[in-house]
């Protein structure tokens, strides 16, 4: 298997719905398996979290399609 550099701090970016129905069993086998992880989940409407990843103040996002 690959070895895979996890930092010690992920920034998720993600709308509100989608981190209240879809997050929390992902992140349940996230931390799981990487306990020294600090999460942070910065939330808020698709095209704003999109930005906020172009301007790399989230390290992934998590939206719905997002016209521009």
């Amino acid at each position: 298997m690959q070895q895979v550099n996890i930092p010690y701090e992920l920034v998720i970016g993600s709308a509100l719905s989608t981190s209240n129905n879809v997050l929390s069993d992902i992140l349940t086998a996230f931390i799981s398996e990487f306990k020294d992880v600090r999460i942070k989940i910065l939330t808020g409407h698709s095209k704003d979290i999109l930005h906020k990843a172009i301007s790399k103040e989230v390290d992934f996002n998590i939206v719905r399609t997002v016209s521009l």
